[in-house]
């Protein structure tokens, strides 16, 4: 693009080719998250695939948008945790209690580089954990405890209102794709279709665009 300096280019070469090769070890943090030293094949390999995928698309990501070196690894932080439940709930169908409590103590401790204030990103976390929570109990069960917890970690990374923005992203994703599914008979009424994938896209997105999302929002409401 114009204007952009042949240093940045780099930056970002440099982030594609260390997340895709970073990405392939996905899988052996997975089984340690499932306290297993063994992990089926087809999870291995899935795993190393869209590991490598999403580490090297998403740290691109960073070095092109992050404002500076503190948002930066915060930034990496998330991606990692995000793949991490990408990965944990599509082979499983859960999100490990392990990976959420290790992602918020992260989070918070990055968050303390920073120097951001916790409590709001305390009121951020309740207010996620309470938000998916109220969707778990409407859907009557088709969500699972894993992603109340996760929003609830997410909202140390993200704060407020861009958690808020993601969830609401992840909804409108995850209903657009159940309905699909439904529609296309690749599911039936009852099967239960991850929905980790769906808060990970909106939480990634909503950490660098959670204002605008925000607006978008408020202008659809406000119409």
């Amino acid at each position: 693009m114009e204007g952009v300096s042949g240093g940045v280019w780099v930056m970002i070469g440099v982030g594609v080719t260390v997340g895709w090769w970073a990405g392939r070890f996905l899988p052996v943090a997975g089984g340690w998250l499932f306290q297993e030293r063994m992990i089926r094949p087809a999870e291995y390999r899935w795993g190393k695939k869209w590991g490598s995928i999403g580490l090297s698309l998403g740290g691109a990501s960073v070095v092109w948008l992050a404002k500076d070196v503190a948002e930066a690894l915060l930034a990496l932080a998330l991606l990692l945790f995000l793949l991490m439940v990408v990965w944990t709930d599509c082979m499983r169908g859960i999100i490990p209690n392990r990976l959420n409590g290790i992602g918020a103590v992260v989070f918070i401790l990055l968050q303390g580089v920073r120097g951001e204030a916790w409590v709001p990103l305390l009121v951020a976390s309740v207010a996620g954990m309470c938000l998916l929570g109220l969707v778990s109990l409407l859907s009557g069960g088709g969500m699972g405890g894993g992603d109340v917890k996760m929003a609830a970690a997410a909202g140390w990374a993200l704060g407020w209102p861009a958690l808020g923005a993601g969830l609401g992203l992840a909804i409108i994703s995850g209903g657009l794709t159940a309905l699909w599914l439904w529609m296309s008979r690749r599911v039936e009424g009852k099967t239960p279709v991850p929905f980790g994938p769906h808060l990970a896209i909106g939480f990634f997105v909503a950490f660098w665009y959670g204002e605008e999302l925000t607006g978008w929002y408020l202008s659809l409401v406000n119409e």
